[in-house]
């Protein structure tokens, strides 16, 4: 036995046996046994003590230096010396063990935090004597579980068993003897004083429980040996060991004269032993059976009777003759009983006559008198319902065995009686001593069914009840048997002849006996027939009773009116005329019995209400209004009470109260309320003042409360009463209640002490009933300004008194101080009562005021914001101007006058450190804080003031803790709150209203009243709290510890389907759903969030044992029948549902939070938690340090349909619930019984549909907590916690899993609106993992096989992807035409599969996988690739629904909610982007849709010109804008498509726009802000959002630019009829072109560059024909526009055509970007090929597969090399001209003529800021530099791109400072592996495509370039005009400032004129110098220097760049070498003279 026993092993045994016996576990049995094997010697010796040992005391003083190994542990430890001397003192303290002291000790230390301010040792010795009280606790459970002859505690049979026979042997030991012995030495007195000697004893607090403890387990013993005594006949040895002990009992230290608990119980164990009544009534053994006689050793065991007897008859040293007395009087019923059966007779003859011991024990004993005053009167009496039968049983059995002796006791009374009353008649003092006994024994049956509960007075009444059952016919064989019908008869019998005749002294006791006995609607029926009955014997009838009554009445009415006729004042007196002190006993007693009466029954009430002879109402009115003594009057008030609680009767009461003036409420003449001096004339108010306070009682005043009380809970108040002669309503009574009665309460003397607080329960309830059933009301303020005197008609409007209360309530009145002080002072007082159960029953009163007090704190804040809202309204209509009021929860902020601090919270806090106190106070205070909580003012001064004092602090959270660890099982309530009726209720309602009060503390400001009661810091910032464990460095334990402990994992029962849950989760679902709710709001709250996460991480491993249950088998069980459950099993589903719900959503928050902080071991775990089996085991994923590779193991070996995610899935019941609608109103009103039906009907509807909406909002809120743990998995973790081919899989069931959801006709649209976006997801999800698959493969290998998509990276079958995209479709051909939300959705999952799709063909095409060989393509065997082959299933497959997918699709691109249609447009643009056959093409034109987008243009012009406006409508119809033109640039990349378009007329569309027009003027600073508000300034500071005027326009201009390009590109610039449509276009926007290539912004931006990329594209695929500028037939305003953009273009050259400024032009690109949104490289695919992954970086992550986030300098130098290409381009087809036309070649010529290493040198970029002032024409020489640099930077380029190849291939070799290389804008250290690789990947894939891109644009402009130098040089060697070297050389001769200064006059005055006038007197320059030429010098030279720039060597270089790299589109691997040859020859043909010489 391990030396912990003392305590922890005992807790352990109370655990089992409370599961076994208690809770009834099933499969606890065993537990039960082997922990009953373990302590069989624990339960033989019984609280034995384990003995001290010399070798055990040697090695604890060892411990300081010496490790001692205690049994039970697995290490030995080492003790300080101050703990080993401790131990020591301990030992000897309590006659211990030295191990078991170390253990107390070690346990004391570990349970401080439960007890604040004590020491180790303190603690210690309380979990001594408590491992005591639980082990006792244990062994009564055993007891109790019996099988035996009283009760059945409802265990199993077996179980029953094995508790009767495991106390069967222990009581064969002698357990009786050794309890009795226990009892004499567990002496609460001797113990404390032994601990006080050695300092064992601490304060107040710790004697006071330790004291309960030990009374405690004196109680424990005498109920272990009450229940064996009960349920199992004592033997002889133990009945005899009774006996002596109750010999011994001394009760004179008792002040109420009762017997304690302990001897109370012994005795009614003693009364058991000697009793077999019992099996006469209820038991199975009919006395005098066999099997009785076997049973009941009293018969069994021939030496008991014998032996009993005499040990009863010869004892005469009894302490107490009172017991010896009750033993007497219970052994003569045994013997006389006993005398009747033949088998026993016999031996009683032997034995004492039963009727002398009767005798003895009733004439000459006090047996009776002393049942009455120290049994029955007990307080313990009533509480056990066994000892109420017993007595019951004893007292019918002396009335029915022994009638001849009950007979006797009469005659002896009524002698008595005649005595008496001759004494009195003669004037003589009766004799001292007189025994009435049958008075007594009336008084006595008075007193005990007075308070019995039970229903056992019925046997009194029921006379003609025959016995009927199974029993009758055995029962009929034994004549000697008593049968119930004849006992029923004998007691009917003993009340008809006690009643017969009635002398003086029985008078009393005769009608309390009645009074008592008709404690039930049945009995008083019986009793009012009995009494309704009138003869001349009878002196005790109702009749008589009403007609002394009024006799009464009359005669004090008589003398009142007599003494008014002589002058006399009638002043109220106690004087009592005619009525002696014996009648004033015998009218309250017969007032209490008519009192008993009408309570009892309502049939009695009417009956003796309406009867005329009788008048009670009237005559007890009379009787109030006379001189009667304030005893007569409570009675009389408290019998009009009882009338009362009728509705009919208390309406007229009201009245009839007011009538007699009970209380004055006006003068004589009626006019005013009170005399002139204030006081009142007469009524109760002038006797509480006048005759109770000068006596000290209060009864008339607590009666008249209680009254009042019953008369407003049973009838509303009338509103007239008092109309006509003061103001309406109850007004006076409320004044009497507040002012006279409460406010002074606490002022007045009480004889009695208690009845201080009974006045004040009495007046704070009726005041609580009024403000409770008051409701705010509008019409109540109104009321109140009009109150007062009406001096013309004396009748006003009545304020309600709830309104005047809750007035009083909301100021700082003495009514709200006075009951603030109230519960200050029941605070004090109860506060002071510690170490018990309950509060003594003395303060029973102080306990209900305190009750009340808080009752009304808790209405008027309820009521108080309603009441200020009402009163707010009021005021401003001048209705309610004159009323202040403050908010109640300000006011318990002011100061306690009683103790000069604002401590009101304080102490309504302290109600909860109370737990002897009843529940209900601790309910209504934590109302009141949760009220308190909701106020920010007073929320922040409350933590402060419930921690001012640390001992306060500590006692408030131990209040705390100790009310949520309370074991109590929630009641289902049909889902409704409703008030709690047992205190199990109450308590399991406290931690409810605890935990909402914690949630609504957590938001406010911190440190908040969450957070004290929670354990976190509130000195410092709460995010540097560090959470601990309670004991651990003196942590207390505080509500987090408790809400942890009531979640903690435990086996509810290993063979329930809710094994393992939390015994929370299913005993109280609704607060398990609370406390998981609480934990995830401090994950979520960012002060508590890393805190809390940490310390459940650390300490608990809380997720991980959670998760380990997800889902309970319980919500699979009833998912698929939840509508089949009943309502309480549907509200268990649904707390369950709710439960997960959190525990999902904070496992969503760890994932998130772990993932981030890197911490990938606990989110590996929790991952393989989530994605494994259900019924994987525990220990696989048992702790957060399991390695990631073994839990990924444990996860790819599940089966990926049974992962706990699809099974949380299951939980769900998606179908939609079927509610009967509400019924019209089809029945008639006038059918009371029919109305009520409908409205009841109505009202379970009205339910069933409030059920309805709450289960769906509950399914709704569990499904969206699993979203949040799917979308946290898929994309916050990291992607190698799942294998890459499992994560595929896993997404691939839930995809199909949820579509088959959506597909289903069952399913509500509630969840097909919350499954939808998780579809999107996942899709989303899907082609990103594809996407980390394709980057992650080593290598690529081609695959043939169309099933899977290994080779591909995909990983997934090609069947089920299939069947993705058919349910898709179906889901969208399902969708009606409401549902466009839903096809939304789904446009955006069938987008993101058909970008999967994209995303495989371009891997395929970029890796080269799939690539057929030479051989296979010769002879035809190659195969469709993997991604062609899937693409052309998905068009078969959305083919096969025909027209009607795509009829949807695109009706709701046209109509529609704008996301609707954005989507579908994308949808359309990615179909028709892989539709190779056009079908989606035509059937948007056939429909004419297409047509519709292309009108939608002009009709949608207005709103696209409001969008630029500074201040913007709502921006949609701009992104559908952009959506629309992406569309229509999709259709125009084929041929067909562009064809469709031009024959619609798009370009003459475009050409109509006006908002194309609108271009915001960029000459202002930095070009963005010029027309930009104020307010939009602000706007875009604060957020951003909203784009500038610029940006906006841009969205505008650059897909249309894009949406030409594409036209002109798909149809070719040989088309005229499109050139000549686009050349209109670009006229009708001149202006805006014209500004696009003028526009010189002094911040360089990417937008800039973009939009002059994409119109340089236009103009020069357009290359408008210069023959336009000479045409006769061209309108001179084209002519001049044609001209304009010609010099624009040409103008380009100098600033964005020098390779050598590209580096700064890129720097001041990406400087004029900074902290601005990059652009999107979508759409220019056709332009720039742009990347296709991942790349990076800051801001540059996007979904793989789709359009990245280029980086600025990289996106900047792909453009400015477009824009060099694009005007290359154009000079290009300018130049090609002559060969159409015939014009002076000089003409085209573009460069000078000079070509010279000094032109060379001198080339340096030009950049001007304004294109009018543009620099002169280059030389040739620009361009030979042009071509050697890109030659240079395309060899550069090429050799970076084959190190970033090397570089791929070796990617999962690089290391951290390798990446740093590659790229410094990403943290590389804080990635994964897989994240650095998949990062690494992405990176050099960009890298390697932007360096190939660059290649390309490079070699592109190098061979334009050279065809460009090619012209010029034909021109200059073979065209030019020579001059003689006197002529004008205009191009040599002149400065080249000069020369070009002439060149641009032309185009300065262009850009001056409107372009709409023709201007014939501009010159021409270039027709200048066609008319002049060259001179021959100059000639001679520029062949000379030809020769020398053009080397073999350049050219050389020239070859070999165009073998090594010309591979790129558009360019000719001969080109270059063509070039080559012509100039080679071209130069030796034409060498100049020094060339020759």
């Amino acid at each position: 036995m391990s030396s912990t026993v003392l305590w922890g092993a005992f807790k352990d045994l109370a655990v089992v046996v409370n599961n076994a016996l208690h809770k009834r576990h099933p499969g606890a049995q065993q537990d039960l046994e082997l922990a009953l094997q373990k302590h069989k010697a624990d339960f033989t010796s019984l609280l034995k003590n384990p003995v001290k040992n010399a070798s055990h005391r040697k090695q604890v003083s060892a411990a300081a230096t010496t490790p001692v190994l205690l049994p039970g542990r697995l290490n030995a430890i080492s003790l300080p010396q101050h703990f080993v001397d401790e131990a020591v003192l301990l030992s000897d303290l309590l006659d211990l063990n030295e191990f078991s002291c170390v253990d107390l000790l070690i346990a004391g230390e570990q349970q401080q935090p439960r007890y604040p301010g004590w020491s180790r040792g303190l603690v210690a010795v309380i979990l001594y004597h408590d491992g005591r009280r639980v082990f006792l606790q244990c062994l009564d459970a055993l007891v109790q579980a019996r099988q035996g002859r009283n009760w059945q505690v409802g265990v199993s049979e077996e179980l029953s068993a094995l508790a009767t026979h495991f106390t069967d042997n222990l009581i064969k030991d002698g357990l009786v003897g050794k309890i009795l012995d226990l009892l004499n030495e567990v002496d609460e007195r001797k113990i404390l004083e032994r601990l006080e000697e050695h300092r064992g004893v601490g304060g107040d607090v710790h004697r006071r429980q330790l004291s309960a403890i030990i009374e405690e387990q004196r109680c424990l013993l005498s109920d272990i040996l009450f229940s064996i005594s009960c349920q199992t006949a004592l033997s002889k040895n133990d009945t005899i060991l009774l006996l002596n002990y109750l010999r011994g009992c001394d009760c004179s230290s008792s002040s109420s004269g009762t017997l304690d608990a302990v001897t109370l119980e012994v005795l009614m164990s003693l009364l058991y032993a000697i009793g077999v009544e019992h099996a006469d009534v209820e038991g199975e053994a009919v006395i005098g059976s066999a099997v009785w006689m076997a049973s009941n050793p009293v018969v069994s065991d021939k030496t008991f009777l014998p032996e009993v007897n005499r040990n009863i008859l010869t004892m005469n040293d009894w302490k107490e003759d009172g017991l010896c007395d009750v033993v007497l009087l219970a052994w003569s019923v045994l013997l006389q009983t006993l005398a009747l059966v033949p088998g026993t007779a016999g031996a009683v003859e032997e034995l004492t006559d039963p009727g002398e011991i009767f005798k003895q024990a009733v004439q000459h004993g006090d047996a009776l008198l002393f049942l009455r005053t120290a049994v029955v009167k007990a307080s313990e009496f009533t509480e056990s319902e066994f000892y109420v039968r017993r007595i019951h049983l004893l007292l019918t059995g002396v009335l029915t065995r022994m009638p001849q002796k009950v007979n006797e006791l009469r005659s002896s009374s009524d002698e008595v009686a005649r005595i008496q009353l001759a004494h009195q008649q003669e004037g003589l003092e009766p004799p001292p001593v007189l025994h009435f006994d049958f008075n007594d024994l009336m008084m006595l049956i008075a007193a005990f069914y007075e308070q019995e509960k039970l229903g056992l007075a019925a046997e009194f009444w029921r006379l003609h009840e025959n016995t009927t059952g199974p029993m009758e016919s055995s029962r009929s064989n034994q004549p000697l048997q008593m049968q119930p019908q004849h006992r029923h008869v004998m007691l009917q019998k003993f009340l008809r002849v006690a009643g017969d005749i009635v002398t003086p002294p029985m008078y009393v006791p005769y009608v309390e006996m009645l009074t008592a006995l008709a404690n039930t609607p049945t009995n008083s029926q019986c009793c009012f027939a009995l009494l309704r009955t009138s003869g001349p014997a009878w002196r005790v009838s109702l009749e008589h009773i009403f007609s002394s009554i009024r006799q009464y009445f009359v005669s004090l009415k008589h003398d009142s009116n007599a003494g008014a006729a002589h002058g006399a004042e009638a002043r109220p007196s106690s004087h009592r005329p005619n009525i002696t002190e014996e009648e004033l006993s015998g009218l309250v007693s017969v007032l209490k019995l008519i009192e008993q009466l009408a309570g009892m029954d309502e049939s009695i009430r009417l009956a003796m209400y309406e009867n005329q002879h009788w008048m009670p109402v009237g005559t007890f009115f009379g009787l109030l209004s006379c001189p009667v003594p304030p005893a007569l009057k409570a009675q009389l008030l408290k019998t009009l009470s009882a009338f009362a609680r009728t509705p009919s009767i208390a309406a007229t009461l009201w009245m009839s109260m007011e009538s007699a003036q009970v209380l004055q409420t006006l003068q004589a003449t009626g006019s005013t309320f009170s005399n002139v001096d204030g006081r009142a004339s007469s009524g109760i108010e002038v006797e509480l003042e006048e005759i109770e306070a000068r006596e000290e009682a209060y009864p008339e005043t607590r009666a008249f409360l209680e009254f009042l009380l019953v008369l407003a809970e049973n009838s509303p108040i009338p509103e007239t009463l008092g109309a006509g002669y003061r103001t309406r309503g109850i007004g006076p009574y409320l004044q009497f209640v507040r002012d006279s009665v409460f406010l002074n309460f606490d002022m007045r003397s009480y004889r009695r002490p208690m009845e201080k607080w009974e006045v004040c329960c009495a007046s704070l309830a009726f005041l609580r009933r009024l403000l409770a059933d008051h409701q705010p009301s509008a019409s109540h303020f109104a009321a109140a300004t009009t109150a007062g005197p009406s001096h013309r008609h004396g009748i006003e409007s009545a304020v309600p008194p709830g309104h005047t209360i809750l007035l009083h309530m909301l100021n700082e009145s003495p009514l709200l101080s006075k009951v603030l002080n109230v519960i200050f002072d029941c605070a004090v007082e109860l506060g002071e009562v510690t170490g018990v159960a309950a509060v003594p029953s003395y303060l029973a009163p102080v306990e209900q005021a305190g009750l009340l007090a808080l009752q009304m704190l808790e209405d008027a804040l309820s009521k108080q914001e309603m009441f200020n809202q009402l009163l707010r309204e009021a005021s401003s209509t001048q209705a309610g101007s004159n009323v202040l009021v403050t908010p109640l929860d300000q006011l318990l902020l002011s100061v306690n006058s009683r103790t000069s601090q604002p401590d009101y919270f304080l102490h309504i806090a302290k109600f909860l450190s109370m737990p002897h106190c009843r529940p209900n106070l601790a309910l209504v205070a934590v109302k009141i804080l949760g009220w308190a909580v909701q106020s920010p003012s007073v929320h922040d001064k409350l933590v402060a003031i419930l921690s001012s004092s640390d001992a306060d602090a500590r006692t408030i959270l131990l209040g705390f803790v100790e009310r949520l660890e309370s074991d109590e099982s929630e009641i289902y309530s049909g889902g409704v709150e409703q008030d709690p009726t047992t205190p199990g209720e109450v308590r399991s309602m406290i931690r409810t209203h605890i935990l909402h009060m914690l949630l609504l503390a957590l938001p406010c400001h911190s440190p908040n009243l969450a957070h004290f009661l929670l354990g976190y810091e509130l000195l410092r910032p709460v995010s540097q709290t560090k959470l601990q464990d309670a004991g651990v460095g003196g942590s207390p334990r505080t509500c987090l510890h408790s809400i942890l402990s009531l979640l903690e994992c435990r086996s509810a029962a290993p063979t329930s389907s809710l094994a393992g849950l939390p015994l929370t989760c299913t005993a109280s679902p609704r607060l398990a759903a609370l406390c998981y709710r609480l934990l995830y709001e401090l994950c979520a709250a960012p002060a508590t969030s890393l805190v809390t996460l940490r310390y459940l991480r650390s300490s608990h491993d809380f997720l991980g044992r959670q998760l380990l249950l997800t889902p309970p088998a319980e919500l699979l069980q009833t998912a698929s029948d939840s509508q089949q459950l009943d309502e309480e099993q549907r509200q268990l589903h649904l707390d369950l549902m709710e439960q997960q719900t959190w525990l999902l959503r904070i496992a969503a928050l760890e994932l998130r939070l772990t993932a981030q902080q890197q911490q990938y071991s606990h989110t590996q775990c929790l991952v393989s938690l989530l994605f494994s089996s259900s019924s994987s085991t525990s220990e696989q994923f048992s702790t957060p340090s399991s390695s990631s590779t073994q839990a990924a193991a444990a996860t790819s070996s599940e089966s990926t349909r049974d992962h706990r995610l699809l099974r949380v899935l299951d939980c769900i019941d998606f179908r939609h619930e079927e509610i009967e609608p509400l019924p019209l109103p089809l029945r008639q009103f006038n059918n009371p019984a029919l109305a009520e039906e409908d409205v009841e009907s109505a009202r379970a509807l009205i339910a069933e549909h409030n059920m309805c909406k709450r289960r769906l909002a509950g399914r709704l809120a569990f499904f969206d907590a699993w979203r949040q743990v799917v979308e946290v998995v898929l994309i916050a973790c990291p992607m190698e916690m799942l294998p890459a081919s499992l994560r595929l899989a896993l997404i691939f069931d839930l995809l199909q899993d949820l579509l088959l959801k959506v597909l289903s006709q069952e399913i509500s649209q509630e969840l097909v609106s919350a499954i939808l976006p998780v579809v999107l997801t996942l899709m989303a999800q899907l082609r990103q993992s594809f996407a980390a698959s394709r980057n992650t493969s080593q290598s690529s290998t081609a695959s043939n096989s169309v099933d899977t998509f290994t080779a591909s990276g995909l990983g997934l079958p090609a069947g089920p992807l299939h069947s993705v995209l058919v349910s898709v479709c179906e889901a969208i051909s399902c969708c009606s035409s409401a549902q466009r939300r839903h096809r939304a959705y789904l446009y955006g999952a069938l987008l993101y599969y058909l970008q999967l799709c994209a995303d495989a063909a371009s891997h395929d095409s970029a890796s080269g996988a799939n690539a057929p060989s030479a051989q296979e393509r010769a002879f035809g065997l190659s195969q469709p690739s993997i991604s062609t082959v899937l693409t052309s299933n998905n068009l078969e497959t959305l083919a096969s629904y025909g027209d009607a997918v795509m009829g949807i699709v695109c009706k709701d691109a046209c109509e529609g909610h704008h996301v609707g249609r954005m989507l579908a447009l994308a949808l359309l643009d990615a179909v028709i982007g892989v539709d190779w056959h056009h079908h989606w093409l035509q059937f948007l034109v056939r429909q004419g849709y297409l047509r519709h987008l292309i009108d939608s243009l002009l009709q949608e012009d207005a709103v696209l010109q409001t969008a630029l406006n500074p201040n913007p409508e709502p921006l949609r119809g701009l992104y559908i804008y952009e959506s629309k033109m992406a569309l229509l640039t999709r259709i125009a990349q084929s041929p067909n498509g562009a064809q469709a378009l031009l024959q619609l007329g798009l370009i003459g569309k475009l050409s109509e726009c006006r908002f194309l027009d609108i271009r915001p003027d960029t000459s202002s600073s930095n070009g963005y802000h010029h027309h930009q508000t104020d307010y939009e300034d602000s706007m875009m500071d604060d957020s951003q959002f909203v784009p500038t005027v610029l940006e906006r326009y841009r969205q505008l201009i650059l897909p249309t630019l894009k949406l030409v390009v594409s036209i002109l590109t798909s149809v070719g610039r040989q088309n005229q009829d499109v050139a000549n449509q686009v050349s209109h276009f670009v006229s009708s926007h001149i202006q805006v072109f014209s500004a696009i290539l003028e526009d010189q912004p002094r911040l360089l931006t990417l937008s800039t560059l973009h939009e002059l990329m994409l119109t340089t594209a236009v103009i020069s695929h357009v290359s408008f024909n210069p023959a336009s500028s000479t045409d006769t037939t061209v309108p001179v305003k084209v002519q001049r526009q044609h001209m304009q953009l010609k010099r624009m273009m040409l103008g380009l050259l100098p600033r964005y055509c020098q390779p050598q400024a590209w580096p700064k032009l890129v720097k001041a690109v990406s400087e004029g970007d900074v902290g601005m949104e990059q652009p999107n490289s979508t759409g220019l695919s056709s332009l720039v090929q742009s990347s296709a992954g991942d790349v990076p970086g800051s801001g540059s992550t996007s979904s793989a597969g789709g359009n990245t986030t280029v980086p600025v300098n990289e996106q900047a130098t792909i453009w400015l090399q477009q824009i060099c290409a694009n005007t290359l381009t154009y000079c290009r087809h300018y130049i090609s001209s002559t060969s159409t036309i015939k014009r002076s070649p000089l003409e085209n010529a573009i460069f000078e003529a000079d070509i010279s290493e000094k032109a060379l040198r001198e080339v340096r970029p030009q950049f001007s800021t304004d294109i009018q002032h543009a620099t002169p024409a280059p030389p040739l020489a620009a361009l030979v530099r042009q071509v050697r640099l890109s030659c240079e930077a395309a060899h550069q380029m090429a050799e970076e791109q084959k190190v970033y190849q090397t570089r791929l291939k070796n990617a999962h070799l690089l290391t951290a400072d390798e990446c740093y290389e590659l790229s410094d804008t990403v943290d590389w250290s804080k990635l994964s592996n897989l994240q650095r690789q998949q990062a690494v990947r992405q990176w050099l894939t960009h890298l390697i495509q932007h360096r190939g891109q660059q290649v390309d644009l490079l070699l592109y402009i190098i061979e334009t370039s050279l065809f460009i130098l090619w012209r010029h040089l034909e021109y200059y060697f073979l065209h030019v005009k020579i001059v003689p070297d006197s002529g004008r050389d205009v191009l040599a001769a002149q400065p080249m400032a000069k020369k070009m200064r002439a060149l641009n006059e032309s185009v300065r005055e262009q850009s001056m004129s409107n372009f709409g006038q023709a201007d014939q007197s501009a010159p021409s320059s270039n027709l200048d110098m066609a008319n002049a030429g060259i001179s021959r010098a100059r000639s001679d030279q520029f062949k000379v220097d030809a020769v020398v720039a053009l080397s073999d060597g350049f050219l050389k270089k020239l070859v070999d760049l165009e073998i090594s790299l010309a591979k790129g589109v558009g360019s000719s691997k001969e080109f270059i070498q063509v070039f080559v040859r012509r100039t080679k020859r071209l130069l030796k043909l034409h060498q100049g003279p020094a060339a020759t010489s």
